[in-house]
């Protein structure tokens, strides 16, 4: 029987693609990666979820509009489906979304909303799993969706459903977000890419590798979304280098740009003196815990 809970609240928390390599393109089209993702603790979508007769999901928030007019969120819908049919449960809940990650932009805004559905159902449900079965289930919502449910520091590979959490290596950088108004197709973007494939990552993790890596090794995606989209190509171009630790780079497919800093005035400085050329952009500061 599923818990007694008038409202049950989970937070989706946007995620960051530190370091992004293409591994190799696998026989059914998809393609492996290795990359060590990280969330952000204040940047996040806000799910209200109850149990009710009939399954309805509301959308509201800064790009619930958006989102909306792109058929709504068919991730959630996903969700509840496949877990309802794996577990046999008899899954009917009204899901109201607070929606505050830009669409299409490398953050992992849906499949963080599902992941957070998946966490909820899994609590209010009180369903039982062993791993390896939950991670069939979230993989076939999302190659994003493995990660998202846990939502710690973790390296990615497979197409995204081999997740091995990371140690803390006790770093706080200060992170710039930048999201042009682009909407970037991931199943486009790998599709198009014809490499150069990357090797893995023999590194061992800590502050001076990481730093290194993301500072020699660009993820390889970059080209092929700067040559689809030229305006994200121009702005790439015209970021300067103002007390940055590492270059601009790209999350996931894109859209957003990132850069890292090590302080909060360092990010503010840049921002500031960026603001004529990203009037257009959503922006955000942020501190990682690494």
């Amino acid at each position: 029987m599923p818990i007694d809970c008038k409202n049950y609240c989970e937070k989706a928390y946007a995620k960051l693609n530190l370091t992004f390599r293409v591994i190799q393109k696998l026989s059914d089209n998809y393609h492996s990666i290795e990359t060590i993702m990280v969330f952000f603790p204040d940047i996040y979508d806000t799910l209200s979820i109850k149990i009710s007769d009939k399954t309805n999901i509301t959308i509201k928030g800064a790009f619930a509009k958006e989102l909306i007019s792109r058929g709504g969120d068919k991730l959630i819908s996903k969700t509840i489906k496949e877990f309802a049919n794996f577990f046999s449960k008899n899954i009917k809940i009204d899901v109201v979304l607070k929606k505050e990650i830009p669409l299409g932009s490398g953050l992992g805004g849906g499949s963080a909303d599902a992941s957070a559905v998946a966490r909820a159902i899994c609590k209010i449900f009180k369903i039982k799993y062993k791993k390896k079965e939950l991670l069939t289930i979230l993989k076939r919502i999302g190659a994003d969706c493995p990660a998202c449910f846990f939502s710690t520091n973790l390296l990615a590979e497979g197409i995204g459903e081999k997740i091995t959490f990371l140690k803390k290596i006790n770093y706080n950088p200060w992170t710039l977000i930048i999201t042009p108004p682009i909407n970037i197709s991931t199943k486009k973007i790998f599709d198009s890419f014809q490499g150069p494939f990357s090797k893995k990552n023999k590194l061992t993790y800590s502050v001076s590798n990481l730093l290194y890596d993301m500072n020699n090794f660009k993820n390889p995606l970059e080209e092929v979304v700067k040559k689809e989209f030229h305006s994200l190509n121009k702005l790439f171009k015209s970021l300067p280098k103002i007390n940055n630790i590492t270059p601009p780079r790209m999350s996931g497919t894109g859209s957003s740009i990132f850069i890292l800093f090590n302080t909060q005035k360092e990010a503010e400085i840049y921002i500031s003196n960026i603001e004529r050329i990203t009037t257009d952009c959503w922006k955000k500061i942020s501190q990682l815990r690494l």
